[in-house]
């Protein structure tokens, strides 16, 4: 049943943010945003909860990913949301897990990514996302690439407003 109930929720929130980047492009009616984005919203956030209590932590840790995109996506506003302590819940998911990826998986892990945009600046969590990026990002420049952001601009597909976070923080990391 999890299994399934994460593709359904993969699947209504690229629909939802399909409907974001619908209402920024042209003003839409109060409906529409009730019935394409608010509803919605509510709906993904109480399934990604219920599915959160599931053993299975790369299932875990992909409904907590899912959290912290809307909440990002929709600009939820900081003080009615903690990002910094869902991130935190990230990072010790992902600090269980037994496997450990590559730099090249490191480096365009959207886990990680999205840990490190959700986050507080100078918070210990962020410094833990930030990092691991951070070495990720060293090695690979290391090997003979000299331009991984080039590559990543290049290569990922953004939705209702991730990309400007997300290039901000490889900026970072170049620096």
């Amino acid at each position: 049943m999890s299994l399934m109930g994460m593709v359904d929720l993969c699947e209504s929130l690229a629909h939802w943010m399909d409907a974001i980047d619908a209402s920024r492009e042209a003003p839409q009616t109060s409906g529409f945003m009730m019935k394409e984005v608010v509803q919605p919203m509510y709906e993904m956030l109480s399934q990604a909860r219920s599915l959160r209590t599931d053993e299975n932590l790369i299932l875990r840790a992909s409904c907590i990913c899912i959290e912290l995109i809307i909440y990002l996506s929709w600009n939820c506003a900081p003080s009615a949301i903690n990002l910094t302590a869902i991130a935190s819940e990230l990072k010790e998911v992902i600090s269980s897990t037994q496997f450990r990826p590559c730099c090249y998986s490191d480096l365009t892990c959207c886990q990680l990514m999205l840990g490190a945009v959700a986050t507080k600046e100078g918070s210990p969590t962020r410094a833990w996302f930030t990092s691991r990026l951070s070495s990720a990002w060293r090695v690979v420049k290391s090997r003979g690439c000299n331009d991984p952001m080039g590559i990543l601009n290049r290569n990922m597909v953004f939705k209702a407003g991730l990309g400007p976070r997300f290039k901000s923080l490889w900026v970072e990391l170049d620096s």
